[in-house]
């Protein structure tokens, strides 16, 4: 019988209907993006007309590992943190400039995907991640910042060069406004963190489980809208992503790049969306540690988007989770 399951956080529905899979799964790949090295803007940025930000050397890299440049055709315009958005009345509408910032993190090999990073070089990835963040929370006025990283052409990628994108917006996600009020509901009703409930449920049945370590648990949510869908948490509670420390930062490497491996084995290579989900920076909720846990969801690019999709706003998964998570976690790499 297929199943209708709600998400305890943002209240939306999925429907899990497996025997749809009989139909067949292609899984979506980045075989249009253009590999040619010699052809890829990310070799010369300077060249190109880039302006470096900052330069990331690492001892275990040949070369230099990362440079950050602003996005040569941003979605948001550069801000200062003196310039506060100001949302405009135009008739029974809302209008606010598009500022913030929009940031590209270029990785220095243009034949290693982030897929095939080990946990050193994962862990010096989401360093950069932490700096980064750190510095446009000092200098742009923003209400939330994205971090994330589109591998393929089905995942909105434009460019085969591995890269990390980060955008900061001088208004609320919609989506992350859910999510945060969702998490203060459930707080406020239960008096404990919806993610505390749901990574002890996890644990308890291990059945979605993929791996985890000392610091970090990875699962397929009871909930997921995706086929293939997968979360990490922290074991320890921290509403805010750049609070984590040098030894989680080293832990959050490991298993991120075992999860990636696993993906890389299981599904051949996907297109996939990779992000971190953290508190907003603005005042609005006080204490979000209270009821708020920063994590990572990582999307392979499975199935598109269909019409009872986009007319009901309800996903249609045709993967049960414990079948993508059992798959992941016997993944041997």
């Amino acid at each position: 019988m297929n199943e209708f399951r709600q998400d305890i956080v943002s209240g939306e529905w999925v429907l899990f209907a497996p025997d749809r899979a009989k139909r067949g799964i292609r899984v979506l790949q980045c075989e249009e993006l253009n590999r040619d090295k010699e052809k890829c803007p990310f070799e010369d940025l300077e060249g190109n007309g880039n302006t470096v930000l900052k330069t990331y050397d690492w001892d275990g890299w040949d070369g230099w590992f990362a440079k950050v440049i602003n996005n040569k055709y941003p979605a948001v315009a550069r801000n200062c943190i003196d310039e506060e958005a100001e949302i405009k009345k135009i008739g029974p509408f809302r209008s606010t400039e598009a500022r913030g910032a929009h940031e590209v993190i270029v990785y220095g090999n243009h034949d290693k995907l982030m897929m095939e990073f080990d946990e050193k070089e994962m862990a010096q990835v989401f360093r950069i991640y932490k700096d980064r963040y750190e510095v446009i929370t000092k200098e742009c006025a923003s209400e939330f910042i994205l971090i994330f990283n589109n591998h393929g052409s089905k995942a909105g990628g434009s460019l085969y060069h591995p890269h990390s994108q980060i955008i900061s917006t001088p208004v609320m996600p919609p989506d992350v406004e859910a999510s945060v009020k969702g998490s203060e509901r459930y707080y406020m009703e239960y008096k404990e963190k919806v993610y505390d409930a749901m990574i002890r449920y996890e644990m308890q049945e291990g059945k979605r489980i993929i791996a985890e370590n000392d610091d970090f648990v990875a699962f397929c949510p009871f909930a997921s809208k995706t086929p293939y869908e997968m979360r990490v948490f922290p074991k320890e509670d921290g509403a805010h992503f750049n609070d984590i420390s040098e030894n989680n930062i080293i832990n959050l490497g490991d298993i991120v790049s075992k999860i990636l491996k696993k993906m890389d084995k299981v599904l051949k290579r996907p297109d996939y969306n990779f992000f971190i989900h953290t508190s907003p920076l603005h005042r609005r909720w006080e204490k979000p540690e209270y009821f708020y846990t920063w994590h990572i969801e990582i999307l392979p690019k499975i199935s598109l988007v269909g019409g009872f999709e986009i007319g009901s706003g309800i996903y249609v998964n045709v993967i049960d989770p414990d079948d993508a998570a059992r798959q992941m976690r016997d993944a041997e790499i």
